[in-house]
């Protein structure tokens, strides 16, 4: 049997497409009728009336003749519930006494407007109990291709629809707004027998207990997750064609499943699915269909259909102080691509706090690196004395935005207040040498950083240089660089505002840096305004007129 449902706007009978029954003369499956169904909700009654079109006939020949007789369709505990909702009995007779029309796997297909598209499958959810989906059926007046069914006599072996008997299923329907009206009609399959013993081919074609689930690990960011789908295919497994997932939101093309497991009908398909599309957290649908190897001798769509729901999680970024370790370890080399120039935020939208980020389009300029050097580099050894408590020296060679010359952070990691705390800095070119801040086993920067990061620190050196950092956490995302770049990395976005004043202010940087789970320094966008000059950036908006860029393409150790 099948169902089918309008819009608000009833399908009329003598106009609407209906299927064309002799499309199935050379198979085994037969359409016993299509009928429209209308509800009366003040009494919770229905009416049923045959739906005959010029196009469509009923192929009775060598199955249930007589069929359809005029109450072998039956509905009964008819229940309007909240939210449009319908609950109600379908009952079903078989007309006949031989034994020899006994047909097998009897079923109701609702056919509503589709909910969801897969690309050029549309598919209707409005079945909301449903034992599985199809394309059979469908009637091309009503958009959408995918329909829920209910199955019937499923617990017996073969779900034989038998004569002389009556099978019932309740159905929960999901109606469109205002529509009260909807289609039914009837499928079954069957093939030559005796009357005693019934060929494997009586049964349909395509798989049956079809169902699958999807493990957690997607983040909006890409993550990976296991995709696994089971079934049963009465002519044994090697009918079973491709198995194919489809999605809008999570992977971009329809994603061929692997076969895993069979016993000769059970079988079982899995694969990894990606947020390749870098959906937002919450729920998403995944389309998979089971195509039989018979499928192009039809001229019908010999598939089954479930969808299943995958859950994307937000990114979670938590840097903690040994994370930092990882990017801070002394003969790690980071290399950069830098560009110099309008900071356009259009390219990389730092508006944006939820990402994905995207520095692989940048119109690079030139090269950056940073090394981390131990405080027994030969290097660093005419300057390293400045700071005896220093584990580690960060070297910016210079090449990057708006510095020039070479740049020496010197750094105390200091795990029992859980602060990285910066010592000072040494730059010939601008500053003569050796700055070095007070007070620096008391200041620091405290960690993790996660998305509650908000602080402000000051440093004073004894040349009463004074350098104040005031930090937040923007947001997280995904961020997609030059190194590594066919994959997103989960990453949190940090703003920087930096003040410098030698008594009065010399300088105010602002900074838009983007950090992976391990720390390492991924992106940056940095201005910086000189006092006295025009202004590069605004501290209303944070919006840059010009500046540097930077993302990491390479990262290795000595």
């Amino acid at each position: 049997m099948l169902f089918s449902c309008s819009n608000q706007d009833s399908v009329t009978p003598l106009t609407c497409d209906l299927p064309d029954d002799s499309l199935q003369t050379s198979s085994e499956r037969k359409q016993l009728g299509y009928y429209t169904v209308t509800i009366e909700p003040e009494t919770e009654t229905a009416s049923i009336e045959m739906n005959r079109t010029a196009n469509m006939h009923l192929n009775a020949k060598q199955f249930l003749l007589g069929w359809p007789c005029s109450n072998c369709l039956r509905l009964k505990n008819i229940h309007m519930l909240p939210e449009n909702q319908v609950e109600l009995d379908v009952e079903v007779e078989h007309p006949i006494s031989n034994p020899y029309f006994t047909a097998f796997d009897l079923r109701v297909i609702a056919i509503f407007e589709a909910d969801e598209y897969f690309g050029s499958k549309g598919v209707s959810y409005a079945l909301l109990n449903r034992d599985g989906m199809t394309s059979l059926w469908d009637n091309p007046g009503i958009p959408g291709i995918v329909n829920g069914y209910k199955a019937y006599n499923k617990g017996v072996d073969r779900r034989p629809f038998a004569p002389d008997t009556v099978l019932s299923e309740r159905f929960l329907i999901q109606l469109p707004i205002g529509a009260l009206q909807f289609d039914i009609g009837v499928d079954a399959s069957w093939d030559e027998n005796d009357g005693v013993t019934f060929p494997v081919t009586a049964n349909s074609l395509e798989v049956i207990n079809l169902d699958g689930y999807i493990e957690d690990g997607m983040t909006t960011s890409g993550g990976l997750a296991e995709i696994v789908v089971s079934m049963y295919d009465y002519q044994l497994t090697y009918m079973i064609g491709d198995i194919t997932a489809y999605s809008n939101d999570l992977f971009w093309n329809p994603k061929p499943l692997n076969f895993v497991y069979s016993d000769g009908h059970n079988i079982t398909y899995n694969d990894l699915i990606s947020n390749e599309r870098h959906a937002p957290s919450g729920i998403h649908n995944v389309l998979v269909q089971v195509t039989d190897n018979e499928n192009d001798s039809y001229p019908y769509d010999v598939s089954s259909y479930i969808v299943l729901e995958a859950e994307v999680y937000k990114a979670d970024v938590e840097i903690t102080l040994w994370e930092m370790d990882d990017y801070k370890t002394p003969g790690n080399y980071y290399n950069f691509y830098s560009y110099e120039g309008p900071a356009d935020h259009h390219v990389i939208d730092y508006f944006d706090n939820n990402g994905p980020w995207d520095f692989t389009s940048l119109p690079y300029t030139s090269y950056a690196q940073r090394k981390i050097l131990e405080p027994s580099n030969p290097e660093i050894s005419h300057f390293a004395d400045d700071f005896p408590t220093a584990d580690r020296f960060v070297k910016d060679d210079g090449n990057f935005g708006f510095s020039s010359g070479i740049y020496y952070q010197p750094e105390k990691f200091d795990y029992y207040s859980m602060k990285e705390v910066p010592l000072g800095f040494y730059e010939d070119d601008h500053f003569g040498g050796t700055v070095v801040y007070t007070n620096n086993f008391t200041k620091g920067f405290p960690f993790p950083y996660d998305i509650s990061t908000s602080y402000t620190e000051t440093f004073t050196s004894h040349t009463f240089v004074s350098v104040t950092y005031t930090t937040e956490a923007l947001g997280l995302g995904a961020c997609r660089i030059p190194f590594d770049s066919s994959n997103m990395k989960d990453s949190i976005m940090m703003r920087t505002v930096i003040d410098v004043s030698l008594i009065i202010p010399i300088c105010k940087a602002l900074l838009y840096e983007w950090y992976d789970d391990n720390g390492n320094l991924l992106a940056m966008i940095a201005s910086v305004n000189l006092i006295g000059q025009e202004t590069q950036w605004n501290e209303d908006t944070y919006e840059m007129n010009y500046g540097g860029i930077m993302s990491m393409y390479e990262m290795y150790r000595q």
